[in-house]
């Protein structure tokens, strides 16, 4: 269909110990043909604030303890925001070894932009998966390993619910998921596993042709997963930066429309599905409390729930 808008995403899951000034540097190259950027590991003020530039807007939380992780920015000229916020994915903790840092709850950075000149809207979301689950890390088998996975799964499950209650409540034309996945999506298991989590908010993964190389060593572990957009050009690994040990990748999207979930589908907290019918109380839109959206574990294992006795930052 002539005339659908079409924009420029790039991704890159940075490094934290990098400098402000190499991220800065690769920030001018990526905005110079882009106009969305999705970035991970900048949660250092100094880090954060190279987000700032002209002809520029952004959202990196203020709040701290790892809502911070997570960056999204865009052309003002091509999109206006809407809303922006931080939402916590899992409350799951696990220990650390000698090396590695002190972990703290996934958290996904979103925004709903408005593309300027068609008045599409488009929700973005970008989150840092825990790493060292797939298999070659230190301990395989060990209760570290196993408190990794969960953690991984109960915030995939955290996110993949969020995203499509947002999507109810905000109709948004088109979505798209960016993340840091710390798996590798070359391997059909994990492909696998996302589509069984991401079909309920109707996502799918932008990646379909695979290069030799990867985002990490030749392992593709960022990526994008989409809905009411097309791929038009990409994805496609840039060079190597200084800013991160990871490359980025760029994907140039057209805004279709029509990401609306049905009508006649919801998220029941009572169940931890999401099911067909009326809402399970009978009556409005009123299943989704996004003040008091909170991920629990329980001993059983993993279940997104909602506790409304305290909000969850």
């Amino acid at each position: 269909m002539a005339g659908q808008p079409q924009f420029t995403h790039v991704h890159c899951s940075s490094r934290f110990d990098r400098s402000a000034e190499s991220l800065e540097t690769d920030l001018d190259a990526w905005m110079a043909h882009s106009s969305l950027i999705t970035l991970t590991e900048i949660s250092r003020n100094w880090r954060s604030a190279t987000l700032r530039e002209k002809g520029w807007g952004h959202f990196n939380a203020s709040a701290g303890g790892g809502a911070d992780d997570c960056g999204i920015a865009w052309r003002t000229d091509t999109w206006h925001r809407k809303d922006a916020f931080a939402r916590r994915l899992s409350t799951m903790r696990f220990p650390t070894v000698p090396g590695y840092r002190p972990i703290v709850p996934t958290y996904a950075a979103t925004a709903l932009l408005k593309h300027v000149s068609s008045d599409k809207t488009l929700l973005v979301s970008c989150a840092h998966m825990p790493a060292h689950i797939e298999g070659h890390f230190r301990y395989p088998g060990t209760e570290q390993w196993r408190a990794r996975k969960r953690a991984y799964t109960s915030a995939v499950d955290g996110w993949s619910t969020m995203v499509l209650n947002q999507s109810r409540r905000h109709k948004p034309d088109a979505v798209l998921v960016v993340a840091d996945w710390n798996l590798n999506l070359k391997y059909h298991w994990v492909r696998e596993y996302f589509h069984d989590h991401w079909k309920k908010a109707g996502l799918k993964g932008a990646w379909q042709h695979f290069p030799t190389g990867g985002t990490h060593g030749n392992r593709i572990i960022d990526g994008s997963y989409i809905d009411g957009l097309e791929v038009t050009d990409g994805p496609e690994l840039l060079g190597v930066v200084r800013s991160s040990d990871h490359r980025p990748y760029r994907e140039t999207l057209k805004l279709l429309g029509g990401a609306k979930p049905e009508d006649n589908r919801f998220y029941n907290p009572a169940t931890g599905h999401v099911e067909k019918g009326k809402e399970w109380w009978g009556f409005g839109d009123y299943q989704y409390d996004e003040m008091f959206e909170k991920v629990k574990v329980t001993e059983e294992g993993t279940v997104v729930t909602f506790d409304f006795d305290e909000p969850p930052y």
